[in-house]
């Protein structure tokens, strides 16, 4: 999970914005208000500073972290805990209110969820 939220702030030299790519919502999130209530293709909306596209709205990630409360001491690459119930889930989806879109919103779902919602991102790194 902490990989995804660090791709959707765009990396280190990120800027504070509260949506993957800028807050103008509307350029780079789909959501409850201007998604036609539907899933949309990759890459219609702007892309974040890394060149990552849809990581605020469209359809929510699944993370192979556990969900569990954040510890406050600072930490590098956060994993979550060993175990648990339910699964982290990144990034909001086309049918939810641009708030839960935001790079640093996450929620729990338990991994036999069945729902429209969830997606997963393939990502490759070029050699």
């Amino acid at each position: 999970a902490a990989e995804g939220e660090y791709a959707a702030k765009g990396g280190h030299d990120h800027e504070k914005f509260f949506y993957s790519g800028g807050n103008d919502m509307d350029k780079v999130v789909w959501f409850a208000l201007n998604s036609d209530l539907r899933t949309h293709p990759v890459g219609k909306k702007a892309p974040n500073k890394l060149g990552v596209y849809d990581m605020s709205g469209n359809c929510w990630e699944w993370c192979s972290d556990w969900y569990g409360p954040y510890t406050a001491a600072e930490q590098t690459n956060p994993t979550g805990p060993d175990t648990g119930t339910a699964r982290v889930m990144r990034g909001g989806g086309w049918r939810f209110y641009v708030i839960k879109t935001r790079t640093t919103f996450r929620r729990s779902m338990p991994p036999e969820f069945n729902g429209s919602g969830p997606g997963f991102r393939l990502a490759a790194t070029r050699l």
